[in-house]
């Protein structure tokens, strides 16, 4: 199926038109893209049809029979259609089938514009395509422009959301896909994604809209053809959810770029006072505590919301909007230089960069890849956790800073340990050590830091090599500093590195 794209000076009639037949040797105006099906066997096979909203169906000589594919066409779409002469076929028995317009085969390009201009009068009204939508978040419904209500699953609200963001732009299938399933999606097929569009289109074209302004785009994914606009959901109150994270403001308003601290697992903010000492008074940064852990309030950690890390990114996103952060850099350690990353690639427009601590895209060994651990072997680690969590604590904790038992800063790693929930650092645990982020990377579309150390128990070098190549805008730096928490045992390195980053942001 081959696609041409058109490009036409006056308004648009229809943005994506099918021809199902040998090539028109003749262009349409007013068309912003055909795409050509060689016969009704191509059509058929191809599911990027669906996205159109207008047919034509010339002499076709093998396939499907006309009058089926009529009906095809009609189980799916209540976009125009015009036949070309069928030969033999009864006119009557074409019509009944589903086409709007029939022409003898011999008809030529001003009697094909004109048919399709007199089918788009009616199932089309003028302007039609320019009239606004909008996406009714708290009511998790679409409004078309004739006022008509769709509801959407929570899958059709991530992908209508997407297109919000876009303002008309393409959106690629990779980024609907992480959008709708989250960290799940590098396990989902295509197949999946196009039949949430399938079952969105056509819950549009059911609903009485004049058209289904969801349109293919080749080679890319999918783009909405026509204004939409956005109504917000019910936000919960900023003051309740700043309580809530136990969230810490410090530094002038005015600076820029802010900086938001992400801490890692089974730990608090705290662990991060003092890169932020070192930054200085005249950094604006904010730090929270991760739902379950610190001062944050005990209902804010839900064992649903927070199965994956994308509970944690929403609660990130949902903290940064509370604050009135404008284009903040992220800065998180391990698990949450993940969280950051999540968030990053969910909004990229809301976040001006990413600082990952310490961070690992999977700790799972495979036969292309080196994340520190056999799968038996992290499973083993977290059977010990679950049998029994504070002795497991206090073993893990002065590992992590590789420093002596007796050491003052392995014997705080290990009291925040201590203090987390076991239920919550149990679960939490399972969460953070089995994420694989790998197909994530190439997407994350903001400039990067890398920051590594040297003996760290938990991720190896080549972990760092491996991100720095798969994201497109990283910056690798590694410290000479022993073990996984350099923002605990050498803070004024961890300043350096940030502040190099941000100046190079401009």
């Amino acid at each position: 199926m081959d696609v041409t794209d058109v490009v036409a000076e006056e308004p648009v009639l229809v943005h994506r038109l099918t021809w199902i037949g040998p090539s028109p040797a003749f262009s349409l105006r007013q068309v912003a893209e055909v795409i050509v099906a060689d016969d009704a066997d191509d059509f058929v096979l191809e599911a990027g049809w669906q996205g159109s909203d207008f047919f034509v169906i010339g002499p076709l000589e093998h396939g499907l029979p006309v009058p089926d594919l009529l009906r095809l066409i009609r189980k799916r779409s209540q976009a125009g259609v015009v036949v070309l002469g069928q030969g033999s076929a009864p006119i009557a028995s074409l019509l009944r089938a589903g086409a709007d317009f029939v022409l003898p085969g011999d008809a030529g390009a001003d009697d094909v514009q004109a048919a399709i201009e007199a089918v788009q009068r009616r199932v089309h009204p003028p302007g039609a395509t320019n009239a606004p939508w909008t996406f009714a978040a708290a009511s998790s419904r679409l409004l078309t422009p004739e006022g008509y209500e769709i509801d959407l699953s929570e899958a059709e609200q991530q992908v209508i959301a997407s297109f919000a963001l876009a303002s008309g732009e393409p959106v690629s299938r990779e980024q609907l896909m992480h959008r709708v399933w989250g960290q799940s999606a590098a396990r989902c097929s295509d197949n999946a994604l196009q039949a949430v569009m399938y079952r969105l289109r056509r819950r549009i074209q059911q609903s009485g809209a004049a058209f289904a302004p969801i349109q293919s785009v080749a080679k890319v994914g999918y783009r909405f053809c026509a204004p939409l606009a956005t109504e917000p959901a019910a936000a919960e109150p900023s003051s309740d959810l700043i309580q809530r994270h136990h969230v810490r403001l410090q530094g002038p308003a005015a600076a820029s770029p802010p900086l938001v601290f992400i801490h890692g697992y089974a730990c608090d903010q705290g662990v991060w006072d003092g890169t932020i000492r070192a930054l200085g008074p005249q950094r604006r940064t904010l730090s929270y505590d991760l739902a379950g852990h610190g001062g944050s309030s005990p209902r804010t950690y839900s064992v649903g919301r927070h199965a994956t890390l994308d509970g944690h990114a929403k609660d990130l996103i949902q903290i940064c909007s509370a604050a009135d952060l404008d284009q903040p850099v992220l800065v998180g350690h391990s698990v949450g230089a993940s969280i950051g990353l999540l968030a990053a690639v969910r909004l990229p427009q809301h976040f001006k960069a990413l600082v990952l601590v310490t961070p690992s895209a999977s700790y799972v060994n495979d036969a292309t890849y080196e994340g520190g651990f056999e799968r038996d072997e992290l499973l083993a680690l977290l059977k010990e956790m679950d049998a029994d969590y504070l002795p497991w604590a206090r073993r893990l904790a002065p590992e992590l800073m590789a420093a002596p038992r007796s050491h003052a800063l392995s014997k705080s790693l290990t009291e925040r340990f201590c203090r987390c929930d076991p239920s919550v650092a149990q679960h939490f645990g399972r969460v953070s050590f089995l994420t694989d982020q790998r197909a994530l990377l190439p997407l994350v579309q903001l400039p990067t830091l890398i920051i590594q150390c040297r003996d760290d128990p938990l991720v190896p070098r080549a972990v760092g090599d491996y991100m720095h190549a798969a994201m497109p805008q990283s910056k690798l730096v590694r410290l000479d500093v022993p073990g996984h928490c350099p923002h605990l045992s050498a803070p004024d390195q961890v300043k350096i590195a940030i502040d190099d980053f941000c100046a190079s942001l401009g």
